[in-house]
C-alpha cells in the first residue's frame, strides 16, 4: 500500500482470509508494517452453516398459556437472543418462559447474533395458539 494515500494518524486494516488462517495486515502512518496472524474460525466451519432455530414445550393450549422456549440453533459463540412472541412482548433471554394471556394464533421469532455481530433470524408462523 502507498504511503501517499494514508492520511497521517489512522491505523489501516486489511484482512484477508484462506482456508485455514487468517491473517490482519495493519500500518498506522509510519515507517513500517507489520504481518500478524489473527485467528481461524473454529473447525474451518462457514457461518453459513450456522442456524437459529427453537421449539417449545407446548404449542396449544387454553389461555394463560405458559410456554418454555429454547434456542435449539447450530450458531457457535453466540452471544444475544431478541425473541418476539407475536403479541408485543419480547425477551433477550436465551431460552425463557412466557405466559399468553390472550385467545390467538402468535408467530415466534428469534434473532441469534454472535460474538462477530452477525446475525440469524428464524420465524414460526402460527407457531403458538392460545384457546
Amino acid at each position: 500500500m502507498p504511503k501517499e494515500l494514508l492520511p497521517p494518524d489512522v491505523t489501516y486494516v486489511i484482512a484477508s482470509t484462506n482456508v485455514s488462517n487468517s491473517w490482519v495486515y495493519s500500518t498506522s502512518y509510519s515507517k513500517f508494517v507489520s504481518l500478524s496472524q489473527v485467528s481461524k474460525h473454529p473447525k474451518n466451519t462457514p457461518a453459513a452453516n450456522f442456524t437459529a432455530n427453537f421449539t417449545a414445550n407446548t404449542t396449544t393450549g387454553p389461555a394463560p398459556l405458559t410456554v418454555q422456549f429454547t434456542d435449539t440453533g447450530t450458531i457457535e459463540n453466540a452471544a444475544a437472543w431478541r425473541w418476539d412472541f407475536g403479541n408485543g412482548f419480547l425477551s433477550k433471554v436465551r431460552n425463557p418462559l412466557f405466559t399468553y394471556h390472550g385467545a390467538g394464533a402468535y408467530n415466534v421469532s428469534l434473532t441469534v447474533t454472535d460474538a462477530e455481530n452477525r446475525t440469524w433470524k428464524t420465524v414460526q408462523e402460527n407457531y403458538i395458539t392460545v384457546t
